[in-house]
């Protein structure tokens, strides 16, 4: 199970300052993995969050994840929000995440 992210640490993400990263735990999304795995649109709704740093957000916590491709064991991870600039229709949970160095596309639970 992941650990839990302090504040300091979720400050690290762009546009999350000591406030945001309080409410990202309070709502939930205490660890790095809580928060790829959420949809923007949630981010947006639940934590008050801007839907395009809400996509910004996503993106850069994959780089916190502690975990390597399975194909290559790089761990140049990256998820499908970088590609979405704009408002998107609402979504399931999206956890797909694809290798930048081989091209493995798969799960983030297949990240070792």
């Amino acid at each position: 199970m992941p650990k839990q992210a302090s504040v300091e640490e979720l400050k690290k993400l762009p546009s999350v300052g000591e406030t945001t990263a309080k409410v990202l735990q309070d709502k939930g999304y205490g660890t790095f993995v809580d928060i790829v795995r959420a949809n923007p649109m949630d981010l947006h709704r639940e934590c008050n969050i801007v839907l395009s740093s809400a996509t910004h957000i996503i993106s850069a916590a994959v780089e916190h994840i502690d975990g390597k491709c399975p194909r290559c064991k790089n761990n140049n991870i990256n998820n499908e929000w970088q590609e979405y600039s704009e408002a998107m229709p609402e979504k399931e949970e999206d956890t797909e995440v694809v290798c930048d160095d081989c091209g493995w596309y798969g799960n983030i639970d297949d990240l070792r």
